[in-house]
């Protein structure tokens, strides 16, 4: 976070207004904050730039810009290295052991605190409508595009298909790393046999292809989720992508989601992740215009999701549990334990 003085003797003097006033706003601090979102092919950019762009609308004393980066792992170790403020992460990845190795973990918060959540980050999978494939274990000695190395989403995808189907990438199919825009094009170019995206439903991306190539949608069995949470507990949870969320979608999508959120560092100024907190609950209708997924930032998804995150161990900034009490929501379920 850097804080600027607010330049603004000049402008106040070209508009020919009297000195009392310039003297007041050029005593005023400016926080400016950056915000980690993902690659510029993903949902959680566009997502991101659209929102520091309300806050900003709303605050006069915070501005807050939306930054590229590789995603949910890479913001967690730029926030825990103070070279992000806020950041878009799937929490139960920070006490995942991956983390605890690399980059330490964060026990109880004192790296990491929540500000808002907002969605289930939920796994897709997807074939041409004319492939043999119809489950997950159909995509033995297959091209499959399993997402980005570096990537949240490829680690839990990888997860999820050796908890199905006991497959391991280049031993049992053939696994091509590229993103999630580069994958879809790799399908409809049948460079890939099976493709996938990690994201709330339903994926912009997505929609694009299935208006363009006919789709078959992968379900896991229960069996399959039981197993994957049976090996890695708290990870993620069973969700449903109702029939008809895409084009030629006939059936429901049984899968797996993350919860996700906003983490702030907890120095972060009280003050501050409130104000960041109202100005994002504020002018709501008109926040929602610049993406579909915006409206599933909401008081509901944050107390519901946010009751999951807790129990990662993941608690409130104290900012943000001031605006929640503030309007009623908060409840002892969002407390960690």
């Amino acid at each position: 976070m850097k804080v600027r003085r607010a330049l603004a003797i000049a402008l106040v003097g070209a508009l020919g207004l009297g000195a009392g006033l310039a003297g007041q706003a050029a005593g005023a601090d400016v926080r400016y904050y950056s915000l980690g979102t993902a690659s510029t092919a993903g949902t959680w950019y566009i997502l991101g730039a659209g929102l520091a762009s309300h806050m900003n609308k709303q605050l006069s004393d915070i501005k807050v810009t939306a930054e590229v980066t590789a995603g949910s792992i890479e913001n967690y170790y730029l926030l825990k290295r103070g070279k992000m403020d806020l950041v878009m992460s799937k929490p139960d990845m920070i006490s995942d052991d991956l983390l605890e190795r690399k980059y330490g973990g964060d026990p109880k918060g004192k790296i990491a605190q929540l500000l808002w959540s907002y969605q289930m980050s939920e796994y897709q999978w997807f074939v041409k409508e004319s492939a043999p494939i119809r489950t997950l274990r159909d995509m033995k000695g297959k091209r499959v595009a399993v997402g980005p190395q570096g990537a949240s989403s490829l680690i839990i995808n990888l997860r999820i298909i050796k908890a199905a189907t006991g497959y391991e990438p280049d031993r049992d199919f053939k696994a091509l790393y590229y993103n999630f825009a580069e994958g879809q094009r790799a399908l409809q170019d049948n460079v890939v046999d099976l493709a996938m995206n990690a994201g709330g439903a339903p994926v912009a991306s997505v929609l694009e292809l299935a208006s363009r190539v006919d789709l078959r949608f992968l379900s896991l069995t229960d069996e399959d989720i039981a197993r994957f949470q049976q090996q890695y507990p708290g990870k993620a949870t069973r969700t449903v992508i109702p029939k008809g969320t895409y084009k030629g979608q006939t059936e429901d999508i049984v899968t797996l989601g993350e919860p996700t959120g906003i983490l702030v560092s907890p120095a972060m100024p009280e003050e501050a992740a409130y104000k960041l907190m109202k100005a994002m609950f504020t002018n709501v209708a008109q926040r929602n215009t610049f993406h579909v997924q915006a409206e599933k930032f909401n008081l509901d998804a944050t107390v519901g999701i946010g009751a999951e995150i807790a129990k990662l161990g993941i608690p409130f900034h104290p900012g943000a549990v001031r605006y929640l009490k503030e309007t009623g929501r908060w409840s002892p379920k969002l407390e960690v334990r």
